[in-house]
């Protein structure tokens, strides 16, 4: 049964469901019966008085478990609640894995029916006949029970059922266990039990995915070894599994047996050369003449030489998976392993033959071989290794199931090699008192160096060398006790200059006069170290998985020891921990970047010469910059046999794109078997297929050489390119030796403090004189011209930005990166898109953001000719070749080749980039903008948008001739696709709607009303300005903005008396038919204005397209007017409304308040100039109606509004009175924030009261609003934190020592 997505599903809800049940059931027992609360408080055990001595031994246990917790969970805020959380989980995983493992024993016959039918099952009726009713009720009698089974399965699997361990100490009550029963015997899931995958699929759903998102919103890294594995847990699919182990465990035994093996047709992944060569024992590979310019076909047809394997006794083909979770892959190389085994005895191993004369009973003891010598797993996760050890004695069990071998038969499972990576047992005290009795003194020393380095065990897991480290220290203690001056002194510590540093105790190599000692010292370390361990485990609990597994923590070293002709993984992703950084950074210096990249470097490091790795990772493995290092070595000492590019949709809940390969250690560096599957849906299908040699010639496949991939930078393994690609690479200077300069940015550390949109701040706070200068943080898909509509704080050079990340981090350069580079003119793209990367014209006097980074050069053709090559599609399929990653970091783009170009190229790209930018001129929200669209401009945007997509067609043509191709090659074309005219073009090529017209031109109408735009140029009384150059810094206003003669915005007294509008300088509207400021009135003398006589029409078909009645009902509805300008007035995370409608409770009433002309006036003007006018005329009303007797209904009405009315200005009272300052350079999102209970958009609303919140708390106390609200907080604030005190003014009163700034050089501004 293939576990298919709807399958995967219907097992995940089931374990969720399980989980709560359980974990649930064990909190009421932990407040009920043993004194623990859910929010951590813990009542004294004396005081538990209710409680038997078995009673009083569990709550003892349980709180042991609480204190250890706690300890190993330090960044936890609510240590206490979270402790009590998290053994509520390990319990209830402990009983869902014992009754999932017995559900899987029932369907294979290795036990009678026991959980299956609940108290209906065969073998508890049993039980009862035989027991009588002396046990209690039926719950009772059935607890026991299945005690007595749990006791019977612990001889086998102890550590899953051994009812001692300190993760299994609670059961049940009744009506849990019978809901637990309903689950576990659903219908749905009951062929579940059947498959050998089950339970491992049970350990990955276990762990809540809010937990796992909650453990990576807060840290980057895991913080300790259970987030290490909770984040982690992404189960290998089957396929991917079957591969990989078929081209490495298979692929040794397909080569030993020279393809004479059942494995070539079971292993129906396992990759075959059609012209295959043996070798003989004493042959050698022949020296490869193949040309580089071979087609596919012509290279299939190439002779593959293998070399000759020895075949050896399979006991001692060792298969290790570093990280092996659930054992996965273990399981199925337990299937190959079978067939392996008895090929093995047929083919006359003669070890095999001398221990097992007889096949029949050599093939019963197969199963126990395997997992007593063959597989071996290693996790730092507890449970991964129940599971893992459970599945394989499953399998077993399958395997003497199919052999018809009886129960009492079977042979018996002592050992295995399935181990958790944790230190060692026992106390300091524990260990000095056993080294003690060691001689020499340095034996015991060693030991306890390697006690101490065991630490490390359950953060690095199979990581840690510790083998490495024992060889090491021995060597250093023979070098010391071999010095000239040992007879002197004997007493040195390892690794020391000529002075001990305090506190360290010198190593005693006195007691040692026989050179031979060091010959067996690492021997007699390992020895010690495994009576210790034994030591130690038997005054406690023994967490062994069979009986004769070695103790916990010597297991791990004893299996750090062995060398491995397999390892295969799907190993942890992500950063080390901060408590293994450090020393994972000494094991793994050219790996250290990623955990995946290191445990693929640790399984080379553990394999015999020859053998295979075989891991499924993220494809940075083929590109990334910072594993560059890391490729050179393991490619230079590994051949890539196999590889299969998969991309997304791989691994279970995982957002990224990995791929699966197979290197050998010390092989033939010959072509590489290489499948891209990135675009495929079923990828197993396509592989499945591709596999067969008869369908090797598609176009999926690739067989590049090995060692001519290392000619790219970066040592980018980009298997798919063709000759002629390496010879742009090979021949072609790239951009950084072209006169350009890619250069990272400003990261702020705070985007909510630091950044605003463009349109939130003050004007005369704009421009680098001043406060917020513009900020090229990325943006959306837009190649050529996007505007920039962020602004940074950077004042005072950056004071506030630079002392934060001082104090943060020790230094401002941490953040504030390439600042010499900074307001000059250039190029600039995402650093992170879907798309591609698509560079866009940078204006001078911008900062760019560390997500945009800047293409710099000396002059403006230079910068015209790059726009146009870097936005072709060939550019993007040569920077595909450096990474796969779609972060477009500065190392790749600076080494794409970069060829030789001509003036049509620069000449096309300003067209494009002026083409683009035109279409700015009717956003609103743009640099740009002159006025909205109107219907007779639409046929003219038409002609700029098809013209734009014309001149980008023929730029790219003539990029891909610059390059050297007649015609942008069939490889681009398949890979980028179409050339991508960016989102607006893309949205709006086809024609611009007219709901979205209709929508730009009422939303521009209201900033007409309110002097934010000049309404002469929409009634062509003016004509547009010229728009500036595109280098040229940004306006402070919009060319269509309202402006004074210092391009500032317009006053009063700066508006000639002819203007044709009448504004509304308050910067307030009423939605109130009667009022002069009616929004609705004053939009229609905006359309007279405008369309004149054709007013009213225009107002219908307005109406029409909105599927409103008329234009009140517009702006009324909090989903019409105001949720389209919120989304227009949101940008790069930034909601920015700047007209803000705050209504009565039903929206009876509602105020329009203008943002830009807010003051700490604007409320009070409301109330008397609007709501006390309204209430008034409410009233009297009311009394009207009440002397009269008349219209109830109307009555009603107006009662209803004069108590809305009532509260709405009660409610604008109490804001007045926080005090409400507003100052703008807060942004919307802060200022607004007191009023959220006034806004009616249930999104907006909900946004604004969450930012209130963390204003009350303290979040956001560098803004002014803070200060005006609680002064005394935010003052002692500043006391400790310098960039809060400069934020307000008050750096004097800053206890903390100032930061002395840098004076940074700054390269002359080019263009």
């Amino acid at each position: 049964m293939a576990f298919d997505k709807p399958t995967r599903n219907r097992l995940a809800t089931f374990v969720g469901k399980a989980r709560d049940l359980i974990a649930d059931e064990f909190t009421q027992q932990f407040q009920s019966l043993y004194g623990i609360s859910d929010n951590g408080t813990v009542t004294p055990l004396v005081q538990l008085k209710h409680l038997d001595d078995v009673g009083q031994a569990t709550a003892a246990l349980l709180r042991e478990r609480i204190d250890y917790f706690i300890k190993t969970h330090p960044e936890e805020r609510d240590s206490k609640k979270g402790a009590v959380t998290r053994l509520a989980r390990e319990q209830a995983f402990t009983i869902l894995n014992r009754l999932a493992a017995i559900r899987m024993a029932e369907k294979r016959d290795l036990i009678v029916e026991s959980v299956g039918k609940g108290y209906q099952s065969k073998g508890f009726k049993v039980f009862e006949q035989v027991a009588g009713a002396g046990l209690g009720d039926t719950y009772h009698r059935y607890r026991r029970y299945i005690f007595c089974l749990f006791d019977e399965l612990a001889v086998d699997l102890g550590i899953l059922f051994d009812r001692r361990s300190p993760q299994g100490l609670l059961f049940p009550r009744e009506t849990a266990l019978q809901e637990l029963f309903t689950l576990l015997n659903a219908s749905d899931i009951e062929p579940l039990w059947d498959e050998d995958e089950t339970i491992g699929w049970i350990y990955q759903y276990y762990n809540d995915p809010a937990e796992r998102k909650k453990m990576r919103d807060e840290s980057s890294a895991p913080r300790n070894s259970r987030e290490l594995a909770v984040r982690n847990q992404f189960f290998t699919p089957r396929y991917v599994v079957e591969f990989l182990t078929d081209n490495t465990l298979g692929r040794i035994w397909y080569e030993m047996t020279q393809g004479k093996t059942r494995l070539k047709d079971q292993c129906r992944y396992l990759v075959r050369r059609p012209t295959e060569i043996f070798l003989k024992p004493d042959e050698v590979v022949p020296e490869s003449t193949t040309k580089d310019d071979l087609s596919q076909e012509e290279l299939l047809k190439q002779p593959v030489y293998i070399p000759f394997r020895l075949m050896k006794d399979p006991r001692l083909l060792l298969m290790l998976d570093p990280a092996c979770g659930s054992m996965h892959f273990g399981l199925y190389a337990f299937d190959l392993y079978e067939v392996i085994y008895e090929e093995a005895w047929d083919l006359g191993v003669e070890s095999l033959r001398l221990d097992y004369p007889e096949k029949e009973d050599f093939l019963r003891e197969v199963p126990r071989l395997i997992i007593e010598h063959n597989i071996h797993g290693v996790d730092i996760d507890p449970r991964a290794v129940q599971i893992a050890g459970l599945s394989l004695w499953l399998r077993a069990q399958k395997s003497w199931q199919v052999q018809r071998v009886p129960a009492d038969k079977r042979p018996r499972i002592m050992r295995s090699n399935i181990v958790c990576a944790e230190p060692m047992p026992g106390s300091a005290e524990m260990l000095k008192e056993f080294t003690a009795t060691l001689h020499p003194p340095i034996l015991g020393q060693l030991v306890e160096k390697v006690f101490a380095q065991m630490q490390l065990a359950g953060e690095a897991g199979s990581l840690l060398k510790i083998e490495e480290d024992i060889a090491t220290l021995v060597d250093e203690a023979k070098k010391l006790w071999s010095s000239p001056r040992k007879a002197e002194q004997t007493k040195f510590d390892l690794g020391m200059a000529e002075k001990p540093v305090q506190g360290e105790i010198p190593l005693d190599v006195s007691g040692i006069s026989d050179e031979s000692f060091w010959e067996t010292a690492e021997e007699r370390i390992y020895v010690a170290l495994k009576d210790y361990a034994e030591q130690a485990e038997a005054g406690g609990y023994q967490r062994r998985l069979f009986a004769e597994d070695a103790a916990r923590g010597f297991s791990f070293i004893d299996l750090c020891r062995k060398r491995y002709h397999v390892v295969l993984m799907n190993p942890p992703y992500g950063e080390f921990s901060a408590q293994s950084k450090s020393e994972m950074e000494r094991f793994y210096p050219n790996s250290k970047n990623d955990f995946y990249a290191s445990f693929v470097d640790r399984g080379v490091n553990i394999l015999i010469d020859h053998g295979y790795v075989g891991a499924l990772t993220s494809r940075t493995f083929l590109n990334i910059i910072s594993l560059s290092d890391f490729r050179l070595a393991i490619l230079s000492s590994c051949a890539l046999e196999s590889l299969i590019d998969l991309g997304f949709g791989v691994l279970d809940g995982a957002v990224v794109e990995s791929c699966a390969y197979a290197l050998q250690k010390g092989g033939n560096h010959s072509s590489c078997w290489c499948l891209r599957m990135l675009d495929d849906e079923d990828k197993e299908e396509i592989l499945n297929s591709t596999i067969k040699i008869s369908d090797y010639l598609d176009s999926r496949l690739f067989l590049p050489k090995q060692d001519n991939l290392a000619l790219l930078p970066n040592r980018s393994f980009a298997y798919w390119i063709p000759p002629a690609v390496l010879d742009l690479f090979s021949n072609l200077s790239v951009l950084s030796s072209a006169g350009f300069e890619v250069k990272l940015g400003l990261q702020t550390g705070d985007n909510d403090r630091f950044l605003r949109l463009k349109w939130e701040i003050p004007e005369s706070c704009l421009g680098m004189a001043a406060r917020w200068v513009p900020y090229a943080k990325g943006g959306e898909y837009s190649p050529f011209y996007d505007d920039v509509h962020l602004v940074v704080n950077w004042k005072f050079d950056g004071k506030e930005i630079k002392t934060k990340a001082s104090d943060m981090y020790g230094s401002e350069t941490r953040t504030v990166k390439c600042q010499e580079y900074y307001f000059r003119a250039g190029l600039n793209y995402p650093l992170v898109t879907v798309k591609g990367i698509n560079v866009r014209l940078l204006p001078a006097d911008c900062i760019c953001d560390n997500g945009g980074p800047g293409i710099f050069a000396g002059g403006k053709p230079l910068l015209w000719d790059c726009l146009g090559i870097t936005n072709s599609r060939l550019f993007q399929y040569l920077l595909n070749c450096l990474t796969t990653s779609r972060h477009w970091q500065v190392g790749y783009v600076s080494v794409v080749p970069y060829p030789r170009t001509t003036e049509a190229i620069g000449n096309l790209a300003k067209q494009c980039c002026d083409l683009r930018r035109s279409f700015d001129e009717f956003d609103e929200t743009s640099n740009v903008f002159t006025h909205s669209l109107l219907p007779s401009q639409k046929e003219e945007v038409q002609r700029r948008l098809s013209t734009f997509c014309e001149s980008y067609s023929l730029l790219d043509q003539i990029v891909a001739n610059i390059y050297g191709f007649p015609t942008v090659p069939d490889f681009v074309t398949r890979t980028i696709g179409d050339l991508d005219m960016g989102n607006t073009v893309s949205k709006y090529i086809d024609g611009i709607p007219d709901l979205d017209s209709t929508c730009w031109m009422l939303s521009y109408s209201i900033g007409l009303v309110l002097g934010r735009w000049d309404i002469r140029f929409a009634s062509d009384e003016r004509q547009p300005p010229e728009l500036p150059d595109p280098f040229a810094p940004l306006p402070v206003c919009p060319p269509g903005m309202l402006q004074n003669s210092k391009g500032l915005p317009a006053e009063p007294k700066d508006v000639p008396a002819d203007y044709p509008l009448r504004i509304s300088w308050p910067g307030i509207l009423v939605d109130d038919e009667n009022h002069p400021e009616d929004i609705v009135a004053r939009v229609r003398e905006v359309l007279e204005v405008i369309w004149k006589d054709r007013t009213d029409a225009i107002e219908q078909e307005a109406c029409e397209l909105l599927g409103v009645k008329n234009l009140r009902d517009y702006f009324r509805r909090p989903a019409s007017f105001f949720a389209d300008h919120l989304k227009r007035y949101s940008k790069s995370r930034r909601q920015a409304p700047i007209y803000w409608p705050i209504s009565t409770a039903n929206g009876s009433y509602t105020l329009w308040i203008y943002y830009h002309r807010l003051n700490d006036q604007t409320l009070h003007s409301a109330l008397a100039d609007f709501v006390d006018p309204k209430l008034k005329a409410v009233r009297t009303e009311i009394s009207t109606l009440r002397e009269s007797g008349n219209h109830r209904d109307r009555l009603e009405e107006l009662l209803d509004l004069e108590r809305e009315l009532s509260d709405f200005r009660a409610e604008i009272e109490r804001i007045i009175k926080l005090p409400w300052k507003p100052n703008l350079n807060d942004g919307v999102i802060i200022t607004a924030s007191p009023l959220w209970k006034l806004f009616r958009l249930p999104k907006w609303q909900k946004d604004l009261k969450a930012c209130w919140e963390k204003l009350e708390k303290g979040d956001y106390d560098w803004a002014h609003l803070a200060y005006s609200i609680w002064p005394k907080r935010v003052e002692e604030v500043c006391k400790k934190d310098r960039s809060i005190a400069i934020a307000h003014n008050l750096e004097h009163l800053c206890e903390e020592a100032p930061l002395k700034m840098k004076e940074k050089k700054r390269k002359k501004k080019t263009t």
